[in-house]
């Protein structure tokens, strides 16, 4: 055998050797799209009893199959959270926030501490399909923009020790501090009313239009409320230039998910009229975030044929929401009445 021959396979055995010895890339929770199936032991009835005033953490387990089949268990708190969807005469299963009681640098958990768990609202079909449409709502916004909140969509059975409590669809959040770190801002807490030249006026726009897109006018980026970091359905991160970027979250009251309970800002029932609620002042790069809009058109329609198990008919209606959205997009006219001459004074 010649020598070149035997350092050639020498190389291959080496190469082998390292190849064996790396570990595979870890997957964090938010680097994938599948739907992830999950069981969550938890103290039901006293979670359901803690709506009102300052809610409690009460210990919980939550378990999943990693890629290899293996059970994973995940110790968790958690506690109720939120508003309208706390209250028992809204919701018979309140939205809950996960505190990961360690580090899980094995889990797909790693690296997380607190985590949004936006829930069914009740123990219905339907109520499958709003979490659906709101986790289209996030997914959509990721594709407009990286000053995001990531979600990942799951399948939970929810458990009591030996007692199914309900398996419906939720979605997990990533936290907006998350984001930051992500995208290379800074994190925004503030309790101070927040001025519009303070905003990069560019993703503003693009943000007010994509509330106008899914017919949400929930949602303030100027005034903090009491005991919230910012403001009402916001958070903010500044970037090195000193520019507060919106990250909006919490859109059960769009007319795109339409649920029962949702009431526009005029208190009507009737939410999935669009109202515009964007700045005149941020009106400057309002072109270039339609075009920007309009550039996405095919990609957000994908996403919608893409979310399986959206029903058919929430399938068509929500592509024909956004459809009359792109026709005032297209029209000059509409665009102008609808849009341009409906902004607001900050």
């Amino acid at each position: 055998m010649g020598l070149s021959r035997i350092a050639a396979m020498i190389l291959l055995i080496l190469s082998g050797i390292a190849c064996a010895s790396e570990s595979p890339p870890s997957q964090s929770l938010f680097d994938s799209n599948e739907i992830l199936h999950l069981e969550i032991q938890l103290p039901f009835r006293q979670l359901e009893k803690d709506r009102k005033g300052t809610p409690g953490y009460f210990p919980a387990q939550l378990s999943y199959l990693d890629a290899t089949g293996q059970s994973v268990t995940v110790g968790i708190d958690l506690r109720t959270r939120g508003k309208m969807r706390r209250k028992s005469q809204t919701c018979q299963f309140p939205p809950l926030k996960m505190r990961l009681q360690e580090s899980n640098p094995s889990t797909l958990f790693k690296n997380q501490k607190t985590l949004k768990l936006v829930t069914h609202c009740q123990d219905k079909n339907i109520n499958d399909q709003y979490v659906l449409k709101e986790y289209l709502a996030y997914r959509i916004y990721n594709l407009i923009t990286d000053y995001s909140i990531r979600a990942r969509l799951a399948k939970v059975s929810y458990r009591e020790g030996n007692k199914h409590i309900a398996q419906r669809y939720a979605i997990i959040l990533e936290h907006w501090k998350m984001v930051a770190a992500r995208t290379g801002t800074t994190k925004i807490a503030t309790k101070d009313a927040i001025k519009i030249e303070q905003l990069s006026y560019f993703e503003t726009s693009l943000m007010t239009l994509f509330q106008y897109m899914i017919g949400n006018d929930d949602w303030s980026t100027l005034a903090p409320e009491a005991d919230a970091e910012c403001c009402h359905n916001m958070r903010l991160v500044q970037t090195m230039n000193g520019k507060m970027m919106p990250l909006p979250f919490d859109f059960d009251f769009s007319g795109l998910v339409d649920t029962t309970y949702a009431i526009s800002r005029l208190g009507t029932r009737n939410v999935r009229k669009r109202r515009y609620l964007g700045y005149c002042e941020s009106q400057v790069d309002l072109a270039d975030a339609m075009t920007h809009m309009g550039a996405k058109r095919e990609e957000i329609y994908a996403l919608v044929h893409q979310l399986e198990a959206l029903s058919s008919r929430e399938n068509k209606r929500t592509l024909k929401y956004f459809e009359r959205f792109y026709e005032v997009l297209d029209d000059p006219k509409k665009f102008e009445n609808r849009i341009l001459e409906r902004c607001r004074k900050a």
